[in-house]
């Protein structure tokens, strides 16, 4: 009798040792490289937003010296608007470690920021013949 309770408790404890084992695509990865992604995209979020400050910025110093006209500020409002949802967008997927949607939000930034400094840059004096 107790030989056969030792056999099924080895039996018990041998199917219990094979059950799922971590495989090696399971393994976290290395602190290090966890540090330097983290990094990278702290640093791609902190340039989208010095990018968006700084369009936004030149886009209102040129409305006030006049520069834009009515037609061009609502192009470049729309664009803000578009850049800021972005923004947010990039900051909620960072924050919630949603890698797909912060690499979107990121990629989708850019070409935005490019097209405010377009429309402005555009107004200059020497485009106006002055």
């Amino acid at each position: 009798m107790r030989m056969r309770l030792f056999l099924m408790s080895c039996l018990a404890f041998t199917l219990a040792a094979c059950g799922t084992l971590p495989s090696v695509s399971m393994m976290p990865a290395p602190p290090g490289a966890v540090a330097a992604q983290t990094t990278l995209d702290e640093r791609a979020l902190l340039g989208v937003e010095l990018s968006y400050k700084a369009a936004n910025s030149l886009a209102t110093e040129a409305a006030h010296a006049g520069f834009v006209d009515a037609g061009l500020a609502v192009k470049i409002a729309a664009l803000d608007n578009r850049l800021f949802a972005t923004l947010k967008r990039a900051r909620v997927a960072y924050a919630s470690a949603n890698a797909a949607s912060y690499g979107a939000a990121i990629a989708e930034a850019s070409p935005l920021v490019s097209e405010i400094w377009a429309l402005v840059a555009g107004t200059g004096r020497a485009d106006r013949g002055r």
